[in-house]
């Protein structure tokens, strides 16, 4: 599944490297997290999310959302952003158990998903590279995705960093209030 999400990504960023004139790095710490969070408010305000993954490159990252203004319509768009670019990718319709709503499913920028939070995530996650393996790390992914059950108690942030190097992978799982769920490579 790692590997699959990883390509999907890759294949993204290929498909955008055209797009734009301006590196941007929405992933390399804290500040550039709350960045991110800005910018999603700004082009999509209060919009409803299922998705937000931010996949880091020597081109900048590549940010992609699926969102929703209006959850009851069950239509939903597939966005990205790449120098400074947004392209909307695809149009969705989401499906959800009978008598269930359309928002329970979804979260928002703000609300279940905080970016303080996330910027202190990845600030942790590289400080216990450098303190466990001793190696400076640079996020290469954030996938933040609304649990396909609606239990938002389960919700987590998944982090993948990388040496700055190259080199082995190392994954990191917090839930939501930014605890260390799980740790590996």
């Amino acid at each position: 599944m790692k590997t699959v999400l990883k390509s999907v990504f890759f294949i993204s960023l290929l498909t955008l490297m055209s797009c734009g004139n301006g590196k941007t790095n929405y992933a390399e710490n804290a500040a550039s997290i709350q960045s991110l969070g800005v910018e999603l408010q700004s082009e999509f305000g209060d919009a409803y999310y299922t998705s937000i993954n931010v996949t880091s490159s020597d081109l900048g990252s590549v940010v992609s959302v699926t969102n929703t203004e209006d959850p009851s319509s069950m239509k939903m768009a597939d966005w990205a952003l790449f120098q400074g670019s947004w392209k909307q990718n695809s149009d969705i319709t989401l499906e959800v158990p009978e008598g269930a709503k359309a928002e329970d499913y979804m979260f928002q920028v703000g609300k279940q998903v905080k970016f303080d939070v996330l910027g202190k995530i990845v600030d942790d996650a590289k400080a216990k590279l450098k303190a466990d393996k001793k190696i400076d790390g640079k996020v290469q992914l954030i996938l933040v995705n609304a649990p396909n059950d609606g239990n938002f108690e389960s919700m987590q942030y998944f982090l993948t960093l990388e040496p700055m190097s190259g080199g082995t992978s190392f994954d990191f799982q917090y839930q939501m209030d930014g605890t260390l769920i799980k740790y590996d490579y």
